[in-house]
């Protein structure tokens, strides 16, 4: 009598083996970027919040009305290509091939870190603005 496991070949055993990895990592890799938003929507409630609302002409207005203009110029660009970013994500992740999702990815983790050396710059700018300037003391011979 035969059980179960003779029946299979090796090369069946194999792409279940293969498949049940696959599955495993997809579940993993899901369950981590789930966890990492939801960290990341606690620690930052209300900047969560200003993201949603992000896109009003009000908030728009106050921005620009605020920023330096370079700074509303990268933010600008930044917003365009976020928008791009999120119609490909809008498409289901099952849709898009392998390839499409690590250049996805890699899409964004690039918008994220380009934003991350805005506000640096930003930071720098602000604190070089509100630092007092020192006055120069020139030397002056004694005669």
């Amino acid at each position: 009598m035969e059980t179960s496991e003779q029946s299979t070949s090796s090369p069946e055993l194999q792409q279940i083996k293969e498949f049940i990895e696959a599955f495993v990592e997809y579940l993993k890799g899901m369950g981590a970027f789930a966890i990492k938003i939801g960290e990341t929507e606690q620690k930052y409630p209300q900047a969560f919040k200003m993201m949603a609302e992000m896109g009003s002409p009000e908030n728009i207005a106050n921005f620009i009305s605020k920023a330096p203009p370079e700074i509303v110029a990268k933010m600008f660009e930044f917003m365009f290509r976020a928008s791009s970013l999120t119609a490909k994500m809008q498409k289901k992740l099952n849709e898009l091939s392998a390839g499409e999702k690590i250049q996805l990815g890699n899409e964004m983790i690039e918008l994220a870190e380009n934003v991350s050396e805005l506000m640096r710059k930003a930071e720098e700018t602000s604190a070089e603005q509100t630092e007092p300037k020192e006055e120069k003391v020139e030397k002056v011979e004694e005669t």
